[in-house]
């Protein structure tokens, strides 16, 4: 039976740059918009790491996605975040292929202007003036990712900065040896939509949310492409590139790419609950990474207390500890667990872009 072919839609801020959504809501296609966490709590400053990007287009407005600082000057996101992706309908297989009855739909283009990314740091949404981001911590300078042509498990990428953030800011650990384990539990931080709001006020976190599955896997409901893992309810729009953490070590993982129920709601949240999420891993993209910590002049600050395993996907993985900076999130570095139930609804195979 063919799989339904979903929308993917970016996010786009208001002229004055307030709206801040992505998204993140759909069945089983990578999308390039990123959503708010649902059934979430307030995100303290111990995950300072976690940051707003927002994308300005020609000082008229802009997309807003959720990055993650892994050194002062440089960020790790979602691939859709930082290149033009098609809107269209579309869904990955297994295999990482794309599927857009030739419509574009999931196909990368043109990086944005590294030099139109802008970062804003704290747990409260800046306030912006018009559309002059004068607040920001820091703005793009070189945009880094694998030169995929379509989202499809390659929904990762990093930016390096003009200038360096806030020392005080604590860095988060890599996962860069092992691929995530089928029931490993993370924490997602984002500046997506809520139940409440499409503009929360503070950056929200939920915890205790296991993978479900890890790619390359398919059944009668729901593709994971290699490089990708899934979950449950937790994101949404605006949280698209957003970081998930893992509980067992504080290590970002993987990435916010797509997500959400299927329904294209008029309210956003509508669309993220009950939903399916798809992550991209770090690990993969271990010589991507380190080639844009080499351009920051940094080292990467590597998960520890994993044991290593060989990167085939749902073992227990591991990673080595490195000699980088001294300022780490630490391991489950503001984890407070929430004990919230995932629903385990059926659901097809769509997903839209978290941005």
């Amino acid at each position: 039976m063919q799989k339904p072919l979903s929308s993917c839609l970016l996010p786009l801020l208001a002229a004055a740059l307030t709206a801040a959504s992505s998204a993140h809501a759909a069945e089983e296609n990578t999308g390039s918009t990123s959503q708010p966490i649902i059934s979430g709590s307030a995100s303290p400053s111990s995950q300072n790491a976690v940051v707003m990007l927002v994308h300005v287009e020609n000082g008229n407005g802009g997309e807003t996605c959720t990055a993650t600082l892994v050194a002062s000057n440089l960020l790790i996101t979602a691939r859709h975040c930082v290149s033009e992706t098609g809107k269209q309908p579309f869904y990955c297989d297994k295999n990482g292929k794309v599927q857009n009855d030739g419509n574009g739909g999931g196909e990368v283009g043109a990086d944005y202007k590294a030099t139109d990314l802008y970062v804003f740091t704290g747990t409260t949404r800046p306030v912006f003036n018009g559309t002059t981001p004068a607040q920001a911590a820091a703005r793009g300078k070189k945009i880094f990712h694998d030169n995929a042509t379509a989202v499809c498990g390659h929904d990762l990428a990093l930016v390096l900065l003009e200038n360096n953030v806030s020392s005080t800011i604590p860095l988060a650990r890599i996962r860069l040896d092992s691929q995530a384990s089928k029931g490993e539990k993370i924490t997602a931080v984002g500046w997506g939509v809520t139940l409440d709001t499409k503009y929360p006020a503070q950056r929200q976190q939920r915890t205790g949310i296991p993978i479900v599955q890890v790619g390359p896997y398919s059944d009668d409901r729901v593709d994971v492409p290699g490089n990708d893992f899934l979950v449950g309810e937790s994101t949404c729009s605006g949280d698209s590139g957003g970081p998930g953490f893992s509980e067992d070590t504080g290590a970002l993982i993987g990435v916010v790419s797509r997500g959400g129920n299927g329904k294209d709601a008029t309210n956003p949240a509508d669309g993220c609950t009950n939903a399916d999420n798809d992550y991209t891993q770090t690990a993969p993209f271990k010589s991507l990474i380190q080639s844009a910590f080499n351009e920051s002049g940094n080292s990467p600050l590597v998960e520890t207390g994993r044991p290593t395993n060989n990167g085939s996907g749902g073992d227990d993985g591991g990673c080595s500890a490195s000699p980088a900076s001294s300022r780490s999130m630490g391991a489950g570095a503001g984890l407070v667990a929430l004990g919230i139930a995932l629903a385990t609804v059926r659901r097809t195979r769509r997903r839209r872009i978290h941005s």
